[in-house]
């Protein structure tokens, strides 16, 4: 009879323990899909990481091109500054300019004022000719005066 208590103990748990067996096995299986699901989203992680390194390099890449661009850009302002150096002297050459092609044309109405000048000395150079012919005819008259006045 004793013994029959001991196998009938040692049934229920087994039975019992093959329930918990049974019960921890759906909970491993649980836990197992739980694994699968989480190892499915990290795959998809990873490929949102993939995503969002990809997208690192290229900002990177962007940095670098902006960096580029910023330092042709500091050219570019450079070369501005000289423009606007070589525009001023161009604008105070300019105003000297105006001022030798202003005494160009002084210099022309002064050439034309000394050509009437020397075409007046030619002139009066002429008339002298002229008063020296008419002192010389008067003293030959007063000369010859002299001769008649004396004849007589």
């Amino acid at each position: 009879m004793l013994e029959s208590m001991t196998n009938g103990d040692s049934s229920g748990r087994i039975l019992s323990n093959q329930d918990d067996i049974r019960g921890n096995q759906d909970r491993i299986i649980s836990n197992q899909e739980k694994i699968l699901a989480n190892q499915k989203k990290i795959e998809g992680n990873q490929g949102q990481l993939a995503k969002v390194i990809a997208n690192q390099e290229k900002i990177l890449a962007n940095q670098g091109k902006i960096a580029g661009n910023q330092k042709a850009l500091q050219q570019i302002q450079a070369n501005q500054k000289t423009i606007l150096g070589n525009q001023a002297k161009i604008a105070g050459n300019q105003k000297k300019l105006d001022q030798v092609i202003a005494n160009q044309a002084k210099i022309a109405a002064n050439q034309k004022k000394l050509d009437q000048v020397l075409a007046n000395q030619n002139t009066i150079a002429r008339a002298q000719k002229k008063l020296d012919q008419i002192l010389a005819n008067q003293a030959r008259i007063t000369a010859n005066q002299k001769k008649i006045l004396a004849k007589r």
